[in-house]
């Protein structure tokens, strides 16, 4: 049997200062990079990961999620207005409350780890704090959030990188970055460890480079809307 229930929570993240809306294959690395941070932020907090294989020091491409499906959070909606808008969705309109809201519970606990680490930008000690606090609070939150108001109030924030650094970085991504993405091949495999043996800090540095990638393709400045309301 299934019941109505409210409309899904929209989070969304905007790039007031994308302008490389011709060429799709900056789109397609920053819609990649989100995926990836999301992926690799839901492991670091979400039970049920803890024997998952994971790099050492580098993310590298790849062409799907490690998560569960019901783990995964999807696209709803992409903005090529100004500014651009990457709409997520988190739970549904029509389906079993109680296993809608188990599984959306996990993916609302993920989020708000990830919009953390997404605002805490270039600093890689205010990211390695919004890990431990998430991972630590994982368990207490899977019980106790609610479905319906875990997202109800908007919060923007911004996160930010001095020009100098998304130049730098920009500049060092269209020499290598874009490449990289595209090789099949791995010329050095990395050493892999268990999800559970990463630390905070080793989750915090693991995702530094396409938090980069996100800003220096973003223009240096990127703002999370938690629950977007002009979403119909």
């Amino acid at each position: 049997m299934t019941s109505p229930l409210e409309p899904a929570l929209s989070p969304a993240v905007k790039f007031p200062r994308f302008t490389d809306f011709g060429d799709l294959s900056s789109l397609s690395i920053v819609t990649q990079d989100l995926s990836l941070t999301y992926d690799v932020t839901a492991i670091a907090v979400l039970p049920g990961y803890e024997r998952m294989s994971m790099p050492s020091n580098r993310l590298g491409p790849r062409r799907w999620s490690s998560l569960r499906a019901e783990d995964r959070l999807k696209i709803r909606r992409i903005s090529l207005g100004s500014p651009l808008e990457i709409i997520f969705g988190v739970g549904g309109a029509s389906a079993s409350i109680a296993g809608v809201a188990a599984a959306t519970n996990r993916i609302l606990v993920a989020v708000k780890a990830w919009t953390d680490v997404l605002a805490a930008g270039l600093d890689i000690r205010e990211r390695r704090r919004a890990l431990d606090e998430n991972r630590a609070l994982a368990p207490e939150r899977l019980h106790e959030i609610q479905l319906v108001n875990a997202l109800k109030e908007q919060q923007v924030r911004r996160a930010t990188a001095e020009a100098d650094l998304v130049e730098s970085a920009r500049n060092e991504i269209l020499q290598t970055g874009t490449i990289a993405l595209r090789e099949i091949g791995v010329v050095e495999r990395p050493k892999k460890r268990r999800a559970t043996e990463l630390s905070s800090l080793d989750y915090a540095e693991l995702l530094d480079e396409p938090i980069r990638r996100i800003l220096g393709y973003g223009g240096g400045e990127l703002e999370i809307d938690e629950d977007d309301p002009d979403l119909s």
